[in-house]
């Protein structure tokens, strides 16, 4: 059964990635329309046990979930405690979320940079002053 999460998805081109042995372990990964700088798709993995990842494909995929602080074992030193998202729809939401603060909204400026690292540029000379377009 589709979630409207999903059918928000859907509408920002984000697939859904997941494969046979992920979806019956209660995973679900996708996949948004941008690039990492290898040009690999970015990829975001939602888990059963209420764990949300940044998969890559790097040496190490990192939790995005949301963090608390907490006192470590007697001591003074406090540490990030990450607050695991229990149901699919909540998990589906803070990503949802997540996707938009965090690519969405900041899509002007990566177009930007590949704008202007691949534009041509163009020298004119004009009365002896040479000019150089962008």
């Amino acid at each position: 059964m589709r979630t409207t999460y999903e059918e928000i998805f859907e509408l920002l081109g984000i697939k859904n990635v997941t494969s046979k042995r992920q979806r019956k372990n209660g995973t679900h990964v996708f996949e948004i329309p941008f690039e990492t700088y290898g040009g690999d798709r970015i990829r975001l993995a939602t888990y059963k046990s209420g764990a949300i990842r940044n998969v890559n494909g790097c040496y190490s995929c990192y939790q995005l979930n949301p963090t608390k602080l907490e006192k470590w074992q007697n001591t003074d030193f406090d540490h990030k405690v990450r607050i695991p998202i229990t149901s699919h729809e909540g998990r589906l939401e803070f990503l949802l979320k997540f996707i938009i603060r965090n690519y969405y909204k900041k899509q002007h400026t990566i177009v930007k940079w590949q704008t202007y690292t691949h534009e041509p540029s163009v020298s004119v000379t004009i009365g002896g002053q040479k000019y150089r377009i962008q």
